[in-house]
């Protein structure tokens, strides 16, 4: 397994390679930290937690990491494209957030863009270098065994590990633009002990959709002429939207989006699901206004039929 020989974190640093038996008679003796995938046999005794079991986090799932040492750790200033859900097993760990909004501010100096980490030394801060981050609003979390926190994907954060020894995994989660709410309805008869291994990971296409599905994320649902952009070939356009619409009507539901196999589209549309699908700010904003217009409408249709009942009424 991956193991690092420091520490405190550096990004420069390549990892080693151990077994668990030789990591175990070193880990609190030299400054090492197991930082890697579990493996298929810790994968049958790993659970699933409750929060993951439904609303389509089952689905969403792209990795379990292990993290392991003998406390005193510290990671650099970071975000991640991916949501983090992190369990303590043993020790504690302290966190320091940032919100991603503040994006232009933390990313101004000494970002490292394609590691998606900051240079800033943790443990002693250059405060004129970085006097702009120090002014932002942070929020600090700790965490001891048996807790799990989440950090959002794209939030910064740094942490810190104590304990004699430290434990921990995270579940790596793809950003839902939709919530599978019905899923959910049977919570309380859950398995509270459900093992991971009768779930599958997540395809790595899975970025491919989110990225796809990011343009709609204020809209109840899509249509053939705002599906994708002006620019993709609009046969292409409307083969991708009939491969998605398994009803065949006029629009695409949020459950389409995210039942459709992904990974045949990709290879099968792979032209069109290269496009950049950012969508022009004005489509948008026509969109959201269209469907705000009509919501408007279906509440003054309710009070109009409210206020006829009332007078049949009287």
């Amino acid at each position: 397994m991956k193991v690092e020989n420091q520490k405190k974190e550096n990004r420069l640093k390549e990892p080693v390679k151990l077994s668990i038996d030789e990591f175990l008679d070193i880990y609190r003796k030299k400054p090492v930290y197991l930082i890697d995938s579990i493996t298929q046999k810790m994968n049958d005794d790993m659970m699933l937690p409750l929060t993951l079991q439904c609303g389509g986090f089952e689905r969403s799932i792209h990795d379990v990491v292990l993290w392991f040492s003998s406390g005193g750790t510290s990671s650099v200033l970071h975000r991640d494209p991916l949501n983090n859900l992190l369990c303590i097993f043993d020790g504690s760990k302290d966190f320091l957030l940032i919100d991603k909004k503040y994006k232009s501010v933390v990313e101004s100096v000494g970002f490292v863009e394609n590691g998606e980490y900051s240079n800033i030394d943790v443990d002693n801060v250059d405060k004129k270098k970085y006097k702009d981050l120090l002014s932002l609003p942070w929020v600090k979390a700790h965490a001891e065994k048996g807790d799990c926190i989440f950090i959002p994907q794209g939030w910064y954060h740094q942490i810190r590990s104590n304990g004699r020894r430290n434990m921990a995994v995270n579940y790596w989660i793809s950003h839902r633009w939709w919530f599978d709410h019905p899923s959910c309805r049977l919570f309380e008869k859950f398995n509270k002990t459900e093992p991971l291994n009768k779930y599958s990971y997540a395809s790595p296409n899975e970025f491919v959709r989110y990225k796809m599905l990011e343009a709609y994320k204020d809209l109840d649902v899509i249509t053939k002429n705002n599906f994708l952009e002006p620019n993709v070939d609009k046969t292409k356009r409307l083969q991708l939207f009939d491969f998605i619409n398994l009803d065949r009507d006029t629009y695409l539901t949020w459950e389409e989006l995210y039942h459709f196999d992904i990974d045949t589209a990709v290879t099968k549309f792979s032209d069109v699901l290269a496009q950049d699908y950012r969508r022009p700010e004005e489509l948008v904003n026509a969109e959201i206004k269209t469907k705000t217009e009509a919501d408007e409408g279906s509440k003054e249709d309710i009070k109009s039929n409210e206020s006829k009942v009332k007078k049949d009424e009287l």
